[in-house]
């Protein structure tokens, strides 16, 4: 671990934000450029997960407004959700959150989750709006993923919040120990485990962020299939061969009570219409995803982090029909 701390203030961070690439700072450079306009920078720690960190380099004028930053030597990231394992363990503030380099923080998005920290959650998530709302494979992707917390939404106490870019106090993490990535590959699961030890989450509505979704159809149904998959693995890891069967049987129900869920948060978020032209759409990508499961009970998760972990980087190889020749937008 290599910890710079360039301002020497002596200010111990209030937040540390998680920020993970699988290359150099150049892939993390726009995800920092919106960290930079926080309210409360000068209270935030960056924490920077790579593979080498002598070859890592971030800019300077990038780092220098923020209360400290270090940076993570990981290795080849082929499970993201180790590599945030790795940062959280690393943090030095009691509030963490697990960024994405494809999700674009609002001004007062920081403020705002640790003023709700406050209250004595276990985790506060924010409130999601789309980056890349062009496309109906966009907006559906956005809608199964984020569906509950689609802004605007209602504050307060929630069973559920969303998988990264939520704030956690670290103190709940850390008893996980070195079994940490294995929780963070599915975070529906590990905020079930954690309700069940008495712990409770919150939605904060004024922290907002505005993430980047799939736009093209093929990597879509990968990255269902194979987040569908993982879900199953990690869900039934413990389970019996007779449980898992049970399950891989009803998994085609599974993506019809999901549509329902789908289209009921998509009509909130829409003021009330239903969102007519998307709801084929998510009909079908939630079909890939219950496909996913179905083998994830069956025969475990196989390839599937390293999958994901790959799509999770470099989002703008996902905008239109041009692929991974596709510039990155400005």
């Amino acid at each position: 671990m290599n910890l710079q701390s360039p301002q020497a203030r002596g200010i111990e961070p209030l937040l540390s934000v998680i920020v993970i690439t699988p290359d150099s700072y150049a892939t993390v450079r726009r995800t920092v450029g919106y960290l930079k306009q926080q309210t409360i920078r000068d209270r935030m720690e960056l924490v920077f997960v790579a593979p080498a960190s002598d070859t890592f380099k971030p800019d300077p004028e990038d780092v220098g407004c923020f209360a400290s930053y270090q940076t993570v030597e990981h290795g080849p990231v082929f499970s993201s959700s180790a590599a945030r394992a790795a940062g959280t363990r690393a943090a030095r503030s009691p509030l963490v959150v697990m960024a994405e380099d494809h999700c674009y923080a609002e001004p007062e998005w920081a403020e705002a989750l640790v003023r709700a920290h406050d209250q004595p959650w276990a985790g506060v998530g924010p409130a999601i709006r789309s980056a890349n709302p062009d496309t109906v494979t966009s907006q559906a992707n956005l809608v199964i993923e984020y569906g509950p917390w689609l802004d605007p939404v209602a504050g307060g106490e929630h069973p559920h919040i969303p998988g990264h870019n939520s704030c956690y106090k670290r103190e709940v993490l850390l008893p996980f120990g070195e079994s940490l990535g294995e929780w963070l590959e599915a975070e529906s699961i590990l905020q079930w485990h954690l309700q069940s030890q008495g712990h409770r989450f919150a939605i904060e509505p004024r922290a907002k962020v505005r993430h980047e979704n799939f736009a093209r159809l093929a990597p879509s149904i990968k990255l269902r299939f194979y987040g569908g998959r993982l879900f199953a693995a990690r869900r039934a890891r413990q389970w019996s061969l007779g449980r898992r069967a049970l399950f891989a049987v009803a998994s085609p129900l599974i993506p019809v009570v999901r549509w329902l869920r789908c289209i009921s948060a998509a009509t909130r978020a829409n003021g009330g219409t239903p969102p007519w032209r998307m709801l084929p759409m998510m009909a079908f990508l939630l079909a890939c995803d219950g496909a996913g499961e179905c083998v994830g009970y069956l025969a475990g998760a196989g390839a599937a982090m390293r999958r994901v972990s790959d799509m999770e980087f470099h989002r703008y190889r996902y905008h239109d029909a041009r692929g991974e020749d596709a510039g990155r937008p400005s």
